[in-house]
Parts: structure tokens; C-alpha cells; sequence
């Protein structure tokens, strides 16, 4: 039987509710207020409140639904390589066979490298005059491409970029969720006669369900977010072709040094995210 706390145990939390909301909640409830005032250190006056008029400009302005749309693409194509990818290395990784242990460090590499210098390794590898992959066309008698100077290669390469990145993440989720799989189950299934395929859509999919939602809740936020990379491949370019919703932020913050509407766009951000990801939330607590 599980024993009614004493009221003082939760004096024991402040220290850490304080702590959380120094670093989170404030900053936070800063940005909201920010985000309330016209705070443009380009043109006088450079503070005043205008209420919610940022949020409304952002929501009906054409540059909005243009990143938007850019940013729901970048996440579909970078999430859609890095889940099925990592899903089907996860696989082959759960199997035994000699060397297991070490394909799985090198899979999990790229992982473990900063997004600045994936940035600039990718920046240099789709170089259109010396990079190695345009070398590499040459070679083989094709015509070099404008990956990062071709709005629609642009987009293509900064998926790339990030699904090299990020897959191995999805293995890591992945494959810690099949090895908690119980074992008897697939026994009992294969002495009933069940394919590998049965086993896997009524086994293997059932039972990894809240380790998938969980992959998809951290991919989905993380994909609203991505920065580095971006802004050293393409900074935004060609013609705004790979603005996402973070580097139009930081171009409109600190580069136009509008801070109320960089605010602004910053939380509608926040709260698209939200929108995401709380229905996959709700669901996997329900399940």
C-alpha cells in the first residue's frame, strides 16, 4: 500500500520549482510580454504596447503561411527518411550476427556530431564547384548541380543534412524498444505458424506503439526547431526557398532587430508545436 505523503515533503520540491522557474517560466512570461509591444530599435518609437496586433499581422501575412509551409515540408521529408530509415536499421541491428556491436556504434556516429559541423560538412560536401558529390557527378560523366543555390535542391539537401544527422536517433529509440520485446511471444507466434510479416504487423507494431509515438512527439518538436544546420548550409536561401520558422525569427529579431515581432512569431512557434504533438500526447496516454 502506498503511504499518503507528509505535508512537508513538498517543501522538499521548492528548490527545484524555483530553479525550473528562474530558467524556463520566466523567460517565458518575458518573451509573452515582449511579444504585446512594438520593440523596434530600426524606426521610433521603439517601445510600445500594441497588444496582440503582432500576432495578428504574423497570422495574415503571406511571409507566415510561405515559412510555414517550407517548415511542415522540411519536417515531412527529414521525418519520414529518419523514422523509416532508422526503423528498418533497427531491424537488422536487433538481429544476431558477428559484428552486431560494432555496426551499431558506427550507425550511432553522426549522431554524436555537433549540427554546426554537420552544417559545415554538408555545405562543403554539395559545393557546387568543388564539392565532393558534384565531383563525384563529373566523374561518372554527369552535369554537376546547384544543390544549394536551386531552391528545390536546396530544400532536398537540408532534409539530407538533417536525416543523416537524426536517424541514428530513431535507431537509438528504436532498438532499445525491440530489445524490450518479449521473446516467448514470437516463439509461441512461429510454432503457430505466423509469417515473419504477421509477426511483425501483430506483434513487433503493437507492442513498440508508445517507444513510436514517443520517437514521433521528439522528432516532431525537434523538426520545428532546427537551426544550425540550416543557417550554415543556406542561411534561408536561395529567396527564402529554406526559410524555416527558427532562422526567419532570428533574421526578423536580430538582424531587423524587431524584438516584439520576433516574440511574436517565436510563441506562434511554440503553440503550432503544441497543436502537434498534444493529440499524439493524449492518445499514447490514453493507450
Amino acid at each position: 500500500m502506498i503511504s499518503k505523503r507528509k505535508p512537508y515533503t513538498y517543501f522538499l520540491l521548492l528548490p527545484a520549482l524555483v530553479t525550473i522557474g528562474l530558467i524556463l517560466l520566466y523567460p517565458l512570461a518575458s518573451a509573452f510580454k515582449l511579444s504585446l509591444f512594438k520593440y523596434n530599435l530600426s524606426y521610433p518609437p521603439p517601445y510600445a504596447f500594441i497588444g496582440f496586433r503582432n500576432y495578428i499581422k504574423i497570422l495574415t501575412s503571406d511571409i507566415f503561411r510561405a515559412v510555414f509551409k517550407q517548415n511542415v515540408l522540411f519536417a515531412i521529408g527529414a521525418f519520414s527518411i529518419e523514422f523509416l530509415g532508422g526503423f528498418g536499421i533497427a531491424l537488422l541491428l536487433n538481429l544476431k550476427f558477428k559484428g552486431r556491436k560494432i555496426f551499431r556504434m558506427i550507425f550511432l556516429l553522426p549522431m554524436l556530431v555537433a549540427p554546426v559541423l554537420v552544417g559545415f560538412n554538408w555545405r562543403w560536401l554539395l559545393n557546387t564547384d568543388y564539392g565532393l558529390i558534384n565531383q563525384i557527378l563529373i566523374g561518372i560523366g554527369l552535369e554537376p548541380k546547384l544543390w544549394l543555390a536551386d531552391a528545390e535542391l536546396a530544400m532536398f539537401s537540408i532534409i539530407i543534412a538533417d536525416a543523416w544527422q537524426y536517424t541514428p536517433f530513431c535507431i537509438l529509440l528504436l532498438l532499445s524498444g525491440l530489445q524490450t520485446l518479449p521473446s516467448p511471444l514470437y516463439e509461441a507466434a512461429s510454432i503457430d505458424g505466423a509469417s515473419v510479416w504477421q509477426r511483425f504487423v501483430h506483434l513487433t507494431l503493437p507492442l513498440l506503439r508508445p517507444i513510436i509515438f514517443l520517437t514521433i512527439i521528439l522528432r516532431i518538436v525537434d523538426l520545428f526547431r532546427v537551426f544550425d544546420i540550416v543557417y550554415i548550409m543556406t542561411q534561408g536561401g536561395p529567396g527564402g526557398s529554406t526559410d524555416l520558422l527558427p532562422t526567419y525569427i532570428y533574421r526578423i529579431t536580430f538582424r531587423e532587430l524587431r524584438f516584439g515581432y520576433g516574440a511574436a512569431f517565436s510563441y506562434i512557434g511554440l503553440f503550432i508545436s503544441l497543436l502537434l504533438v498534444l493529440p499524439l500526447i493524449l492518445r499514447m496516454e490514453r493507450q
